[in-house]
């Protein structure tokens, strides 16, 4: 829904309802090595289908030419988010140790004596198994503000920022109650500079991220969450 109170604002608002259907691989991929063999991900042919609800309100202002302001709500409910949870070990060989025996005086004479021999075992050596599975619930919401400046044809400069929260509901994660990578506070800067005569456009770039909770991995969540939290960066 678009509202134009008057010639220089708009007003936008927007609610939807969203459903994804697991991939093939997200249903059947056997255990795959991921970076050589470090951990392996593989499907779950028991994954039902991502549902979510989702609303956005926001507004529009352009003054003047020169200067316009822009911010949104949003809110996102989604249940039975499809991600990567541990589900065990994946044996990728055997190691053979062996435990040299204590030895006896008579083995410089016979080294086939049984005390002489000491132990071999097998052992197996295994990597982590990640797969797909289900959370009950996911909430994101937030706001998103920007503002543009033109001081000149040629140059615009755009400074953003976002304040998003995010919880995370399921019976079997433990001491995680919100989503890895997502910061509650990003600030983005950018100017857009276009040189005369051959119209090229230079695009300096700069963010902001706050701290959040991090993961080993970039493509898991609960099992990859490493309970630690990144310092802000720029």
């Amino acid at each position: 829904l678009l509202l134009r109170p008057a010639e220089w604002a708009r007003l936008r608002f927007s609610a939807g309802l969203n459903s994804r259907t697991p991939s093939l691989a997200d249903l059947y991929q056997p255990p795959v090595a991921q970076l050589g063999g470090t951990y392996f991900l593989a499907g779950n042919p028991d994954l039902t289908r991502e549902r979510s609800t989702n609303f956005r309100a926001g507004f529009e202002l352009t003054p003047v030419r020169q200067v316009s302001l822009s911010s949104t709500w949003f809110y996102n409910d989604i249940s039975e988010l499809i991600r990567s949870v541990l589900a065990g070990e994946v044996q990728t060989g055997t190691r053979t140790i062996v435990i040299p025996a204590v030895g006896s005086p008579f083995c410089a004479f016979d080294p086939t004596l049984p005390e002489c021999t000491g132990s071999t075992f097998v052992t197996p050596l295994t990597a982590p198994l990640f797969r797909k599975t289900n959370l009950n619930s996911v909430r994101t919401q937030g706001v998103e503000t920007q503002l543009v400046l033109r001081p000149h044809e040629r140059v615009t400069l755009q400074a953003g920022y976002t304040f998003q929260q995010t919880s995370l509901e399921d019976p079997n994660l433990v001491g995680i109650d919100e989503l890895p990578n997502e910061p509650p506070h990003v600030v983005d800067l950018q100017a857009s500079l276009t040189m005369p005569f051959t119209g090229t456009l230079v695009t300096p770039h700069a963010r902001f991220r706050s701290r959040a909770l991090t993961e080993t991995s970039g493509t898991g969540l609960s099992s990859f969450a490493s309970g630690a939290y990144s310092e802000p960066s720029w």
